[in-house]
């Protein structure tokens, strides 16, 4: 019985030891092949893994999204045998250049105003501010809805935008390619408002430079 119970104590003993061991080995080995999806942020973050252990990945974490705003996520898929690690990082996608009297960010699709390391070269719609905006800080969620709204009618009639103003009641000015302006009060009836707003764009005999969507029931403009 004595025996046995030594056998029983052994393989607890021996398995507790090869189980620290494989842990041990994950945390402290370090990476000898990195790969980095997708590939235009390799050569920015390739320090921050290469010839790194996963102790000191997981420590460098929260420096990358504070350096690198516009990561969301980040997936590590490791093979901590071949020394092999792929990043695959989920990036915001930025909708809008946003300026205020004083600066220009970018707005992204979380509704998060970010300074992003790699400058998105496409070109954007520009958001002129007449309020104040900061890094970091996320759009009133009024104007997100509103814009989430505006982005997918755009993208639904492929209605090019010039631009968009936001005036310091938080209403709205949306400016076309005619150099016309729809105004917008996103703490309205967003679907009445946009339904008129499809009617005089659908409609040439409406003219105008300047249209008021923000009285229920009724268009004014001149």
């Amino acid at each position: 019985m004595r025996k046995r119970k030594k056998i029983i104590n052994l393989k607890i003993i021996l398995t507790f030891l090869i189980t620290f061991t494989i842990i041990t080995y994950a945390l402290f080995s370090k990476f000898e092949k990195v790969v980095i999806q997708p590939i235009t942020y390799e050569s920015y973050l390739k320090n921050y893994f290469i010839r790194k252990s996963l102790w000191q990945i997981y420590f460098s974490i929260n420096e990358i999204m504070r350096v690198f705003p516009e990561i969301k996520e980040i997936e590590l898929n490791k093979n901590i045998f071949n020394k092999t690690l792929v990043v695959r990082l989920t990036i915001s996608q930025n909708i809008a250049i946003i300026c205020d009297q004083h600066k220009c960010l970018y707005l992204d699709n979380s509704g998060q105003i970010i300074k992003p390391t790699i400058i998105d070269k496409k070109k954007l719609v520009r958001i002129s501010s007449s309020l104040n905006i900061e890094e970091s800080s996320l759009l009133h969620p009024q104007l997100r809805e509103f814009l989430i709204y505006l982005f997918e009618y755009a993208n639904f009639s492929s209605l090019i935008l010039r631009e968009i103003k936001i005036y310091p009641n938080f209403d709205l000015g949306v400016i076309d390619l005619q150099n016309r302006e729809f105004l917008f009060d996103p703490s309205k009836n967003l679907e009445e408002q946009f339904k008129k707003f499809h009617l005089i764009l659908e409609n040439e005999k409406i003219i105008g430079s300047r249209f008021d969507l923000r009285i229920s029931k009724k268009i004014y403009y001149r």
